[in-house]
């Protein structure tokens, strides 16, 4: 069904899960109706950013995305346009039921974010890519806010900004071609796809470094360092250094989907090596 299809299903799947690993890493019995309402107002929210995102990149994806329910003529722009205001303005109202000023007041924020991500800031250098990385971050802060589980939480919401920033950049130079085509100022058309996959590989070594720092603050055992660099950092570095021998539409998908894997194993390596 279009109106399905349109919002990403699998990744509200992702998001409902990181809201509820904010809410409920090392309190796992403190689920109740506020964490409830706080991963249904940020899925919702996340949806109304999809749609709206497929709005304002319609002629774009007529060439990256044929197969995205508006250039494939089974959603209107205007429907769709209706669709994310009604999404938003839902989500939003959820968040009040969260019955925390802060969940409030971020989900307002990343109402806008995504809005205005999505109107003006997609297709420029640099910073759309930073508001993705901060809304997928921003998700286990949403859910930890619930149940003031901040301390625990600051770990993997930091580590998930800069691992989706890395899949950011293999996203932006995936699109490369219909970006180009529509005068788009990524950081694949600005540096071309090989430097974008290069810059992908410094921020891998960034997520190192910030690993060891965040194990000397003592956020994460012993184990989970050692298994976020075994399963994750090394095996993203690697595939990024391959990808950059070989760059082709094709590497550019499988390397996305495959980042999308490991950070849910980052998630796993934080429930077993705690």
């Amino acid at each position: 069904m279009p109106y399905i299809k349109i919002i990403r299903p699998i990744n509200l799947i992702f998001v409902i899960i990181t809201t509820l690993f904010g809410s409920l890493y090392q309190k796992a019995n403190m689920l109740n109706g506020y964490v409830i309402f706080a991963f249904l107002s940020a899925a919702i929210i996340t949806a109304a950013g999809y749609v709206v995102n497929d709005y304002f990149d319609r002629n774009i994806d007529k060439i990256n995305r044929p197969d995205r329910m508006i250039p494939a003529g089974k959603i209107s722009p205007y429907s769709a346009y209706l669709y994310a205001m009604f999404l938003f303005i839902v989500g939003l109202s959820l968040s009040f039921f969260t019955a925390k000023f802060a969940c409030v007041a971020m989900a307002f924020i990343n109402t806008i974010l995504l809005f205005f991500y999505a109107k003006k800031y997609k297709n420029g250098f640099l910073l759309g890519n930073i508001i993705v990385a901060y809304a997928a971050a921003s998700t286990f802060v949403y859910g930890a806010f619930v149940t003031n589980n901040i301390k625990n939480i600051i770990a993997v919401s930091v580590i998930a900004f800069l691992f989706t920033l890395i899949r950011e950049f293999i996203k932006d130079a995936q699109d490369y071609e219909g970006d180009k085509k529509m005068n788009a100022r990524t950081i694949a058309v600005v540096w071309g796809r090989k430097k974008t996959v290069l810059a992908s590989i410094y921020v891998v070594i960034l997520l190192f470094i910030t690993l060891l720092v965040l194990y000397k603050m003592r956020l994460f055992s012993l184990k989970s360092a050692i298994l976020l660099f075994v399963l994750v950092i090394l095996p993203v570095f690697l595939v990024l250094k391959d990808l950059l021998k070989k760059i082709n539409d094709r590497n550019f998908k499988v390397t996305s989907h495959f980042l999308k894997f490991e950070m849910l194993l980052v998630l796993i390596v934080f429930l077993v090596g705690r």
